[in-house]
Parts: C-alpha cells; sequence; structure tokens
C-alpha cells in the first residue's frame, strides 16, 4: 500500500466483531484492533494503514535520543 509495501491482514471473528491483525510486508511491523463484524474491508484496510503509520511514527519517536539531563524534569541526585 503505497511506499511503505503491502499491508498483510488476517481477520478472525469474535462474536459481533472481528479481531484484525496487519503486518507490513516490508518491516514486519505488526498492529492489532478490532473492529464490527459487519465493517467493510475498504474500512479494516484504510484502518490497518492508519494504526501502520501511527506505529511507525512512534517507532521513530521512540528511537530519537532523550533531552539533555538539563532539560528534563525532575531532579537529579
Amino acid at each position: 500500500m503505497g511506499e511503505q509495501g503491502d499491508i498483510l491482514i488476517e481477520q478472525r471473528r469474535l462474536g459481533s466483531y472481528l479481531r484484525i491483525a496487519a503486518v507490513c510486508a516490508v518491516s514486519g511491523l505488526e498492529v492489532t484492533f478490532v473492529a464490527p463484524a459487519d465493517a467493510g474491508q475498504a474500512l479494516i484496510n484504510a484502518l490497518a494503514a492508519s494504526k501502520l503509520a501511527h506505529a511507525r511514527a512512534r517507532a521513530q519517536n521512540a528511537a530519537e535520543p532523550p533531552p539533555p539531563a538539563h532539560i528534563a524534569r525532575g531532579v537529579v541526585v
């Protein structure tokens, strides 16, 4: 899906909702979410792409170094 690669989607119906696992084929990043059992495939694909983009952004932010100690909150002992 776009330059990020294909998204592999697994759907499992659990009562009145679907448990969806989406995996980026390029990076292997996986997200899971739930949707109504009657949700259309287009909605599920859009949610999967959105969740993966959010997870990618969080992973990039986590990779940034922490701020210097003089800027960080709290007391340095």
